[in-house]
């Protein structure tokens, strides 16, 4: 790859998570067979990438839309101690570098097995049922260590004016006097006797992952506070001819300052090799059918709020373990995202209109013209955070099409925060929303003219040319919703779920309300694309209301909405639209 192509894949990087899609090639080292891959592609949306495609002047930016999974984002167990002033160091194990001058504490960690009942976060167990089978227990094989031989710290290579103080030789920390909760030295590993993943094997790894910022106190103790949590199982096939590791490396400034950086080795992106280790390199597989997972955390008490996830048929388990922490349960299935990308080389005027969509300014397209007509080839690939997933979709579905290219298969939940009041609540878990959506809103639904809104958006069509069928269940505690809509009594809580499509039509195929006392689910099933608004109206029946608290939204009425069907005729083609207040899509006719 030349310089230019170079230059453009680290300006990708840093713009967007970068997602490698995983299309075979001459230098395809990934052992796991193309269709057996956590993300398949049924259409090559980046030619380009290819090796050995590539001509001298050939330039390409390409656009993904891929799942947004977590297996995109390389997790490395890190802790650092910082001054007032912003110089860092890198921890060892035995966290002596945390002292009275470097008394700031920033600690990204993965979560141990857990070893005694006043730890965590820890994950408990894994289990697993495969179609009708009861749940059974998963074999803990054991941590996968990402630290770095002796022989691999030889490989750091000086950065420009900056000089090496020291390489972290084990990642990962146990127990400590200073109070910083535990971290294992990378993702765990587990065997699920009986069942095999896409690529032919039973391994599959937990990769549970929180952050923690603290402060030394005088007391020898650090005080702080967790910023969340993420958790991930991946089905994986280990390449033991391919071992790597991750380096942690403080470095010194030509102003005395010092700072420290991670990175590992290999050409591959963590979406296509979701770890490193000693004992190799892993490489992410697609999950077999039927399978359920069922993962026990141990958590404190303040890691808690809200969880934002990928899977189908999600339930969740909240119980006391003690005064300071509780044992969460998360059930659900794997669920398969559409995905999809498109290709557009340096000089296609395309480029020119949607640049600033994809972060690129005109003076950066113009010099990257000039440099592919001196011959400079190669490609950048962006593909959009959270954040900007939903808006970037919606701009650039014309120079997508209406057809996916491609799935992934994802078994994946995170902490998500909300500044409505009643949501804010830390100290346990508030509840759990799970889409099977190309990409979603970043925020949890808001309460908007007494109703609860979420806005999803996809490709009409999946990669086989069938219509993409979304799912959407919305998981809240009881306490939550009365929050929300001011009910008074413990009389139970009932509503209507409505999906209304951007030109305004109601179409679904199933939706359900259940309140048991405790959780509060909501869930619709069967709604298609592109850009749908996902609406929930609840109601206690008898019972008086009072304002919202956050004065986000007027409170539901006292009566469920009706729901009615319709049949829409347009030429000699008919449809049936179902909702609270069907009407048919602009251009049908109600027969």
């Amino acid at each position: 790859m030349s310089k230019l192509a170079r230059t453009i894949t680290a300006i990708v990087a840093l713009l967007a998570v970068g997602l490698t899609p995983t299309i075979a090639s001459a230098a395809d080292n990934n052992p796991v067979p193309v269709g057996g891959r956590q993300t398949i592609w049924a259409v090559p949306a980046f030619p380009h990438s290819a090796a050995g495609t590539r001509s001298p002047g050939s330039l390409y930016e390409d656009v993904a839309f891929a799942g947004n999974a977590l297996t995109g984002t390389l997790v490395v167990p890190t802790l650092t101690s910082q001054n007032s002033v912003g110089s860092e160091h890198a921890c060892e194990s035995d966290a002596a570098c945390v002292t009275s001058d470097y008394s700031l504490v920033r600690a990204n960690g993965m979560f141990p097995v857990c070893q005694s009942m006043e730890q965590g976060p820890c994950l408990l167990s894994m289990e697993y049922s495969s179609g009708v089978s009861d749940y059974r227990s998963a074999v803990f094989s054991g941590v996968l260590d990402e630290s770095p031989t002796a022989s691999e710290l030889s490989l750091i290579a000086p950065q420009a004016g900056q000089t090496l103080v020291k390489t972290v030789m084990h990642l990962g920390w146990g127990s400590n006097k200073l109070g910083i909760p535990a971290s294992a030295a990378g993702p765990l590993l587990f065997h699920l006797p009986g069942v095999t993943n896409g690529a032919g094997v039973d391994t599959f790894m937990v990769q549970a992952s929180f952050s923690y910022n603290g402060t030394l106190g005088p007391s020898g103790i650090v005080m702080g506070d967790f910023g969340g949590f993420k958790l991930s199982v991946v089905p994986v096939k280990n390449d033991a001819a391919q071992p790597s590791s991750i380096r942690v490396s403080e470095w010194l400034d030509s102003k005395g300052a010092t700072h420290v950086s991670a990175g590992g080795s290999g050409s591959y992106l963590p979406s296509e090799s979701p770890y490193v280790s000693q004992e190799g390199r892993g490489f992410s597989a697609s999950f077999p059918p039927d399978l359920k997972l069922r993962l026990k955390l141990r958590l404190p008490s303040s890691l808690g709020g809200w969880l934002q996830g990928r899977a189908d048929n999600p339930d969740i388990t909240l119980e006391r373990n003690t005064d300071s922490s509780n044992l969460l349960t998360l059930e659900a299935n794997p669920t398969a995202v559409p995905v999809t990308g498109a290709e557009f080389g340096i000089n296609d005027p395309v480029l020119e209109q949607i640049h600033d969509l994809i972060g690129l300014s005109s003076e950066w397209v113009s010099s990257a013209r000039s440099r592919a007509a001196a011959g400079a080839s190669g490609f950048g690939l962006i593909e959009f955070p959270n954040s900007l997933a939903l808006a970037r979709l919606v701009d650039l579905e014309p120079y997508l099409g209406s057809t996916a290219k491609g799935s992934t298969s994802i078994w994946e939940f995170q902490s998500l925060a909300s500044s409505n009041l009643c949501m804010t609540d830390n100290r346990s878990l508030q509840g759990v929303l799970t889409t099977n959506a190309m990409v979603y809103q970043p925020e949890l639904p808001m309460l908007q003219n007494g109703q609860l809104t979420y806005k999803v958006a996809g490709l009409h069509f999946d990669s086989q040319g069938n219509v993409f069928q979304g799912t959407y269940s919305f998981i809240m505690k009881d306490s939550v919703a009365r929050c929300l809509y001011g009910f008074k009594g413990a009389g139970p809580i009932s509503g209507t779920v409505t999906v209304t499509s951007s030109d305004g039509a109601e179409n679904v195929a199933y939706t359900n309300v259940t309140d048991d006392g405790q959780w509060l689910k909501l869930t619709a099933h069967g709604f298609t694309f592109s850009n749908p608004t996902i609406s929930a109206k609840l109601t206690q029946a008898g019972a008086t209301t009072d304002a919202p608290a956050t004065g986000s939204g007027a409170s539901a009425g006292a009566s469920a909405s009706v729901i009615k069907s319709i049949t829409c005729a347009k030429g000699k083609l008919t449809k049936k639209v179902t909702g609270s207040s069907a009407k048919c899509p602009t251009g049908w006719k109600k027969k």
